[in-house]
Formats: structure tokens, C-alpha cells, sequence
């Protein structure tokens, strides 16, 4: 990766800057902006970038082993199951460093995710898009649950800022983007939104989405799963099911 794409251009810089945190409107958001933050340590002071993808894996493991209610690291506080995700879609391999270019380069990953080019071309809507991006990152509100966080009560999750402040951000945003083109770095994408971070509904039949939602939700409330209700059965579900059955065997 040579483009740190938040630096591409100013409508993607923008949001994701606010989700990351550190900036007027949202001060903390996922990291205060820090792209060595971990879980429950906005401050570390351990340098994230000089660690290849697998030690960030055995770092999220010691986070877990800590008793921390996520395995959430960088800038943008991504989790493990994500992380996987990115990963193998992205062909990143396990020696790659998790630097503050690459770590940018997920975050507009999950942003093509959640419909950022629909939003861009005016496909979708300011409050559509702001609901897509609340499933992904639990600081952000969900206008679709009250301004609150999409995982409100969900473990600390909360919203660190307000939806009048993540519209006047979007519309910043629109305002500072290319007068033609797509999102920096994203054409490729753009054609298959969904592809690269998390499987579109359609991608898969409903059935089975709609079952692994189900298992997600109970192993959630049976407080062994912390990550998204996406129907994914990533490394992040797979690791729950088992701290499950091992519990059920004692």
C-alpha cells in the first residue's frame, strides 16, 4: 500500500477523520484519532504501525486474555472478525504492518462496505448512509435507534457525538468533494459495494444470513460476542461459540 487514502481526497479525509475521533464535533469517536489506540487505551503508547498483521492478532489475544470488552485496536478500532475479513479480501498477508496507510486503507474498505459510492452519487441518503456507518463503528448514532448507538447497552458501547453532528460533518463532506470522479481509492470497489469489508445480503441467501444473525444475537446476550450483528460467521463469532461450549462443559 503507497496512498494513504484518508489523505486522497477531502470528502473521504473528512468522514473519516470524524469517525476515528480527534476533531471538532466528535473529540473521542473510536480512538481520539490515535492510530495506536487499543481497547480501553485511547493513549497507547505502543507503536501499532511497527507491528505485522499477525502480532496484532496475538495482541488482540492478550487483549481478550486482559479481560477487555472488545479486541478493538487502531486508529479505527477494528476487531478481529473484521480484521480477518479485510484481510483475506484484501490479500494482505500476515507479515504486512499495520501501519497508519494500511489502517486507512480498511477503514475506506468498510466504508465501500456501508454504501459509501451509493452516498457519494447521491443513491442513498445522508440518514441512510449515517445508519450504515453506525453498524459499523459503535461511536457513531443511529438514526435509527434515537441518535443512540447502534450497540447502545451492548457492553460500553454509547455514541461519542450527536446526529446533528455527524450530518453537519456529512455535509462538509459532500461539499468537499471532487467536482467529478468517485471516492479516492475506491473505484475498484465501487462496482461490488459490500465486497470488501462485509458480504451484501445479497451476496448470500437470506436463510442462512438471517440464521448466523440469530447466533450472533444469542451468543451477545449471553455475553460471549462483542462484534457486529452482520450474519458473518468470522473469526469473532467462531471464538464465541466456542468460550460457549467450553463454558457449557463446566
Amino acid at each position: 500500500m503507497t496512498i494513504a487514502y484518508k489523505d486522497s481526497d477531502k470528502c473521504t479525509n473528512t468522514i473519516l477523520d470524524f469517525i476515528a475521533g480527534g476533531v471538532p464535533g466528535n473529540p473521542s469517536g473510536e480512538s481520539r484519532g490515535d492510530y495506536n489506540a487499543v481497547i480501553g487505551n485511547a493513549n497507547s503508547q505502543n507503536d501499532l504501525g511497527a507491528l505485522a498483521i499477525d502480532q496484532i492478532y496475538e495482541l488482540m489475544d492478550q487483549l481478550r486474555a486482559a479481560g477487555r470488552p472488545s479486541t478493538a485496536v487502531g486508529r479505527y478500532q477494528i476487531i478481529r472478525s473484521t480484521l480477518r475479513t479485510l484481510q483475506s479480501r484484501s490479500n494482505i498477508a500476515g507479515s504486512d504492518k499495520f501501519t497508519p496507510v494500511l489502517q486507512d486503507h480498511l477503514a475506506l474498505a468498510l466504508l465501500v462496505g456501508r454504501d459509501y459510492p451509493k452516498w457519494w452519487t447521491g443513491a442513498i441518503t445522508d440518514r441512510q448512509f449515517a445508519h450504515n456507518i453506525s453498524l459499523e463503528w459503535a461511536s457513531l448514532p443511529d438514526p435509527e435507534n434515537g441518535g443512540k448507538s447502534h450497540y447502545d447497552g451492548v457492553g460500553p458501547n454509547h455514541a461519542s457525538t450527536t446526529l446533528d453532528d455527524v450530518f453537519a460533518m456529512l455535509a462538509r463532506a459532500r461539499a468537499a468533494m471532487p467536482q467529478a470522479g468517485t471516492p479516492a481509492g475506491a473505484t475498484a470497489s465501487a462496482a461490488a459495494p459490500g465486497e470488501v469489508g462485509h458480504l451484501s445480503g445479497a451476496a448470500m441467501e437470506k436463510s442462512t444470513l438471517e440464521w448466523i444473525k440469530d447466533i450472533q444475537t444469542i451468543l451477545q446476550s449471553a455475553g460471549f460476542y462483542t462484534g457486529d450483528i452482520d450474519g458473518i460467521f468470522g473469526q469473532g463469532s467462531e471464538d464465541a461459540l466456542n468460550d460457549l461450549l467450553d463454558a457449557a462443559r463446566h
